[in-house]
Formats: structure tokens, sequence, C-alpha cells
């Protein structure tokens, strides 16, 4: 049969072609009328491709339903296009690998400077920790002259300075209070 489907054996159907006249009722209309019924027939969508068959190519009428349900494989256009795909497809594979590799080792580097740059910035904050260390040291060491006790290091707090400085303070202005009470009371 020329216009048959070789997979799926789909062929023409038959119908009839109805001749309505009229407005939809929907529409605003008295309804649709039937005015002719004719015999009709429908076709299926036969197309003539190369498909692979048993290893061997070959020309046949196959439906667009078939196609693309991915019932038939197409054969290629030329003998060599199958062997050109195959490179091509060996080509993707080799560089999809390379770029993996080339990924793993830039994730490697950057783990390595990542761990380098910690180890710098904990040697950094030691150097800092030192430095503070040895200013509290120095600190102490210059109050040991003027008050003439030593002032162990874990004890120092650098905030002391400031407030024996305000001591003084709060001494005058309580005896500028007494003064001045006495003054008042005299």
């Amino acid at each position: 049969m020329g216009l048959s489907c070789a997979i799926c054996g789909r062929t023409s159907a038959v119908g009839n072609q109805i001749t309505r006249s009229g407005s939809p009722k929907y529409k605003g209309g008295i309804g649709l009328h039937t005015g002719g019924i004719s015999k009709r027939r429908f076709y299926p969508n036969i197309q003539k491709i190369k498909i692979v068959l048993d290893g061997k190519v070959g020309r046949v009428s196959v439906c667009t339903r078939c196609l693309k349900a991915g019932k038939v494989k197409r054969a290629p256009a030329r003998p060599n296009q199958v062997k050109r795909s195959a490179e091509k497809a060996e080509a993707r594979r080799l560089a999809l690998a390379a770029a993996e590799a080339a990924r793993v080792a830039a994730a490697a580097t950057a783990e390595k400077e990542r761990l380098e740059n910690e180890a710098a910035q904990a040697a950094a904050e030691a150097a800092a920790d030192a430095a503070a260390e040895a200013r509290i040291q120095a600190r102490a060491q210059r109050e040991k002259g003027r008050r003439g006790a030593p002032i162990p290091s874990e004890q120092y707090d650098e905030a002391a300075p400031a407030r024996r400085a305000e001591e003084p303070k709060a001494e005058k202005k309580a005896e500028k209070k007494e003064e001045k009470k006495d003054e008042k009371g005299q």
C-alpha cells in the first residue's frame, strides 16, 4: 500500500465533511444547521526516509508519529558521517575530561592558597599578640620605676592608668565640695 506506515501500519481513514450554516447559540444566533454531508478521507503524514533496519540502510515510508516517538533510527546521510560523529563524540569526551581535570587542579590550588593565607594570618595575629605583650611588659617596667612595686603582666589592665588619672580629680572635687560646705556653715 502506498499510503501506509511501515512501522505501525497507519493508513488513510474515512470520515464525513459536514457543511454547516447559521450562527452558534453562544454567539447569540439560533444555532448551527447542517447543510450537507459528503464523504472524505483523512491521510496520515507519511514521509519516505532512510532508516537502519537490521544493520542495513533502506528507504521506507514512515508516519511522523513513529518518527517523533523514536521508533525508527534514521540512517546517516553519508557513510563517513558515522565515523565523523564518533570522532566528534570522542573529542567532546576528551575535552570534558580535560576541563574536569583543570577544574580539580584549580580547586586544589585555591585550597592551597586558602591554607597559606590562614597560616599567614595566624602568624600575623601571633606577632600582634607578642607585640601587645611586649607593650604591656614595657608599661609594667615603667610603672615599677614610678611606684617601686612591679605589676604582673597578667594582672595589668590597660585602662588602669586612665582610672588612676581620674581618681585625683574625684578627690579634688570632693575637697572643693567640703570647702564650700565649710564656707556656707561659717
